[in-house]
C-alpha cells in the first residue's frame, strides 16, 4: 500500500532555516547565526534536523516524563516516574530516586547559567565530576527532566542528550520536540550560551 504521509528527510542547517521562513533574519554574509534567533525560533529549526525519535526509545520518556511533571513542584519530590510501560535512558528503570544533593547540584548550576544569560559571568559549560557509581549519569537524568519540566513555550530550553561511547545524540526543544541524529547535525546549537 503507498503511504500518503510525507516523508521527512532530514536537513542541513542551512536548509532547514530556509524551510522555516527564517533566512532574512538568521542569515548574515550567507553564514547561519543561531544567536540571531529566539528559543522558539531555534526549536523549529530542531524539527527539521536530524530523525524523529520512535516511540519506544528510552529517551522519548525524558520528554513524556517531564510533560506529565510540567507545572509539578519536582524539587519537593523524592522520586520521578516514567510514564507507564516505558525506562528511564542511561538508568534503565521506570523511576528515579531524587537524592537530596541531585536539587543542591541542580540550583548550583541554575544559577551559574542564569547569572550568565544576564551578563554577569561567562559560563557556558558544566562538567560533573565523581567517582563511578556516586550517580553522575543518574544526576543528568534529572536535570534533564526537570529542566523540560519547569520549562514554558514562549522560552524552550534546547538540551543535547550526547551518548556514551557515540556520536549519536538526542536534542530536546522544550516540551514539544524530541530528535536523534549524528552530533555533527546539532554542533551549531552546542556553541549557543543556553543550551
Amino acid at each position: 500500500p503507498c503511504s500518503r504521509r510525507k516523508r521527512h528527510r532530514p536537513h542541513s542547517l542551512e536548509d532547514a532555516v530556509e524551510e522555516a521562513g527564517l533566512t532574512d533574519k538568521a542569515v548574515v554574509d550567507g553564514r547561519v547565526f543561531l544567536s540571531r534567533l529566539d528559543s522558539r525560533e531555534r526549536v523549529s529549526l530542531l524539527d527539521l534536523i536530524g530523525q524523529a525519535t520512535i516511540g519506544d526509545n528510552s529517551f522519548t520518556s525524558l520528554s513524556s516524563t517531564a510533560r506529565e511533571l510540567h507545572g509539578v513542584d519536582i524539587g519537593a519530590m523524592d522520586k520521578l516516574s516514567a510514564p507507564h510501560g516505558s525506562l528511564l535512558p542511561i538508568v534503565g528503570t521506570n523511576e528515579l530516586f531524587i537524592r537530596r544533593a541531585y536539587e543542591d547540584l541542580h540550583d548550583t548550576i541554575l544559577g551559574k547559567f542564569e547569572n550568565a544569560c544576564t551578563g554577569n559571568e561567562t559560563q557556558k559549560h558544566v562538567v560533573v565530576t565523581g567517582t563511578s557509581g556516586i550517580g553522575k549519569s543518574a544526576f543528568l537524568v534529572y536535570l534533564a527532566i526537570r529542566l523540560l519540566a519547569e520549562s514554558d513555550d514562549d522560552n524552550p530550553p534546547i538540551i543535547i542528550f550526547h551518548t556514551k561511547r557515540s556520536a549519536e545524540c538526542y536534542v530536546y526543544g522544550g516540551l514539544s520536540t524530541v530528535r536523534s541524529g549524528d552530533i555533527e547535525d546539532f554542533k551549531p546549537f552546542l556553541n549557543l550560551p543556553d543550551t
